[in-house]
């Protein structure tokens, strides 16, 4: 009897400590969670130098994988450090998969979406307030560093002074600062990362619109005009409108300098009807002019405020980086660090988390590779290699779909060759756009499917990109 007894209590404590539980609400009650803290990670100083969305989502994931792990974030940037013109993100059924492994993590998320056609969408700014709220109510032990970048790192000693002069030791440093990645850029000078970093001749700015009454509420509706390449219109939380804009050439599209000027040219593709019964296959053949049908009702409300920051702010470029691994020695690279790529297919901030999501398994999980005994006896280094191997593919994928993009905007022949294609793909309901949006179907598939159409999508990258600088 006593024997049975102590059996029943072990396996009622075992199953306590394996499991998670959480006493409030999942949308910003005071939560407490049990975690595991005898992995890998545990008592582990982790530096994550980058405070943007994927930054913060690897604080979060790590410390619900195991809360014992000395975790600290740096961003260059101020706590609130705001843009009136903060771009829309997409949260897809892949980031909404990310998001869903950490309990009210989307729920908290979601309170600042607002539902879109194609996805939810919320601001960059107003993505990060929550990841950051949510971190620091569930994870106040981790340490938040704002206004305080990297500055130099010593990969030899573990060791990064930032741009507060504080030295800080590591056992592992995440690199999450973006696509122009300071530790990027280092490893690449001093540990012999490879590197492919190009631009594409566009240029974007983003622009917030208050609610307007000739557009409607969940647009996502296209802007025809002879000055930008393409355009979008993105609902905004609680309301209102984001205008994505896309040109090649100056500062801003048309040459524009006074807010008379951006106002007309606003206005301009704002009346172009586009919800005619032009083909959208069909609708890549024809200049801006002839896809534009005038309707003068159409009248459009600004924000002067938003309008000044457009004109100062310099644009944003587009990005294609490759390297040929995310880790070096105690040092790694997740979301933009490691995979800059266009943002055709908002797959931007899903790729980045999902990166972050595998580094997570790769660090906590003991069963990497489907064997138990191999995974324990893993040091550190064999995990970050495991990281790798699992996260650059899929990344070396996504950057490549991104690329069709280009074909929308290339010569002739290059359209002519792919239409048909596009065409057949969608009839079989395999086309890059149809699958993107599922998120059991991996990036790597996906390319194998349209593998002709990728190709041809590359040929156009090669005669766009410029190396950057």
């Amino acid at each position: 009897m006593k024997a049975s007894l102590r059996i029943f209590f072990f396996w009622i404590t075992f199953v306590l400590l394996r499991l998670d539980f959480y006493r409030g609400n999942s949308c910003g009650g005071v939560v407490k969670a049990i975690t595991v803290t005898n992995t890998p990670i545990s008592g582990k100083r982790i530096c994550i130098v980058g405070g943007g969305p994927v930054g913060l989502f690897q604080a979060i994931i790590l410390l619900h994988r195991d809360s014992s792990a000395l975790v600290s974030v740096f961003e260059r940037q101020p706590e609130r450090s705001r843009t009136v013109n903060a771009f829309g993100i997409g949260i897809s059924a892949r980031v909404q998969q990310s998001l869903s492994t950490v309990p009210g993590l989307l729920e908290m998320v979601e309170q600042k979406c607002v539902r879109g056609k194609v996805a939810n969408l919320i601001s960059r700014t107003d993505l990060s307030d929550q990841l950051r709220k949510f971190l620091t109510s569930r994870y106040p032990q981790c340490k938040l560093c704002y206004q305080e970048g990297c500055h130099s790192i010593d990969f030899d000693q573990h060791c990064f002074t930032t741009t507060k002069g504080q030295e800080v030791k590591y056992d592992l440093l995440v690199a999450a600062d973006g696509v122009n990645s300071f530790v990027r850029k280092q490893l690449v000078q001093k540990k012999k990362l490879k590197e492919r970093h190009y631009l594409s001749r566009l240029k974007w700015k983003s622009l917030v619109m208050p609610p307007q009454t000739c557009l409607e509420p969940e647009s996502f509706q296209p802007l025809l005009h002879k000055d930008l390449v393409t355009g979008r219109v993105l609902a905004k939380y609680p309301k209102g409108h984001i205008f994505l804009l896309f040109w090649e050439g100056d500062k801003n599209p048309g040459s524009i300098q006074t807010s008379d000027d951006l106002k007309e040219m606003l206005q301009e593709a704002v009346q172009g009807n586009f919800r005619t019964k032009i083909n959208p296959l069909k609708r890549l053949f024809l200049s801006s002019e002839q896809a534009l049908v005038v309707d003068t009702n159409n009248t459009l409300v600004f924000n002067q405020a938003a309008i000044d920051e457009f004109l100062a702010m310099p644009p944003g470029k587009s990005h294609t980086v490759k390297v040929d691994r995310f880790h070096d020695d105690s040092v790694v690279l997740v979301g933009d660090s490691a995979h800059g790529m266009y943002n055709l297919l908002g797959q931007g901030c899903s790729c980045g988390m999902k990166s972050a999501q595998i580094l997570s398994d790769c660090l906590v999980v003991e069963d990497i590779n489907s064997d138990s005994n191999a995974a324990k006896d893993m040091d550190f280094h064999e995990r970050l290699v495991a990281y790798t191997k699992r996260a650059l593919p899929e990344a070396h994928a996504i950057t490549d779909l991104n690329l069709i993009g280009n074909l929308f905007r290339s010569n002739l022949l290059l359209k002519l060759a792919s239409l048909p294609l596009i065409t057949i793909q969608n009839v079989r309901k395999k086309g890059i756009f149809q699958l993107i949006r599922k998120p059991d179907a991996s990036y790597q598939d996906i390319v194998k499917s349209n593998r002709l159409i990728v190709w041809l999508a590359k040929m156009a990258w090669w005669l766009d990109r410029v190396p950057a600088k």
